[in-house]
């Protein structure tokens, strides 16, 4: 995202994000913010998996790219999203079915593998 192009401050990401899955249908499908000592680390969207049009995880994904000082690009956050998607058909425990992305990438070592991995098949 360049420095001419729109960027969001947290609460307007949020009103942004929960519009778009109203927009498309998704009442069930929301998106908070996940906070670290009362300041924002990322988000968390429940039901993400019910989020299928590639199209759809596409805006979300440069939306929350787009939040003021979040360095992340969009093509990780959709990697990562996948990834939930993925574990969650392959294993079906509920609790993954809901993604948790956070603006700096995931502390876990096999999470950013597989973000890598998903992000250099252009999977997102």
């Amino acid at each position: 995202m360049g420095d001419n192009e729109k960027r969001y401050t947290h609460e307007q990401a949020l009103g942004v994000i929960n519009g778009l899955f109203r927009a498309n249908g998704l009442a069930d499908v929301s998106a908070r913010l996940n906070l670290d000592c009362g300041v924002p680390s990322g988000v968390h969207i429940e039901n993400s998996y019910k989020v299928k049009q590639r199209a759809l995880r596409a805006k979300v994904c440069g939306v929350l790219a787009g939040i003021e000082g979040v360095k992340r690009p969009a093509s990780d956050f959709a990697a990562e999203w996948v990834g939930h998607n993925l574990v969650f058909r392959l294993l079906g425990h509920r609790e993954i079915g809901s993604a948790d992305l956070e603006f700096a990438g995931d502390k876990r070592g096999a999470i950013r593998f597989l973000t890598g991995i998903l992000r250099i098949l252009g999977v997102g």
